[in-house]
């Protein structure tokens, strides 16, 4: 039985990484990973961007998605790996790392659609525009 990827799938407000404090994750815009179902997806946090490529996995019995990321950060390009498990529905907890540099815990939490601050679209603009 595989992986549920739906358990990982959509955006995740990182709120907590071990070698940054909070104000820096959200230094350029707010800290965000995003995963889709084909296993792509984008991450934010500080003044990183990268692009994501993400399988679907067990990691010690459990649940989990492990990932690489490559992008950049101040004009300097970077990349490297990292792993989540889901520790509650709406809870993901793992390590990222840099290649060759610095290692991370990371605490993710599940955006919610109607929270400009998770930096997805707002309900209130969605209705707008459909009227």
């Amino acid at each position: 039985m595989g992986v549920k990827r739906d358990a990982f799938c959509g955006g995740w407000r990182i709120v907590e990484m071990s070698e940054w404090d909070c104000d820096y994750l959200d230094e350029a815009e707010p800290a965000l990973l995003t995963i889709t179902r084909g296993g792509q997806g984008t991450l934010r946090f500080g003044y990183v961007q990268a692009e994501v490529d993400s399988w679907f996995v067990t990691r010690d019995g459990l649940p989990a998605v492990e990932f690489s990321w490559h992008g950049s950060s101040e004009g300097d390009e970077m990349c490297g790996r990292g792993w989540l498990t889901a520790a509650s529905p709406a809870e993901l907890r793992g390590r990222i790392f840099f290649h060759q540099g610095d290692e991370s815990t990371l605490v993710a939490r599940r955006a919610n659609s109607g929270r400009r601050q998770a930096g997805l679209p707002n309900q209130r603009m969605r209705q707008r525009r459909a009227r």
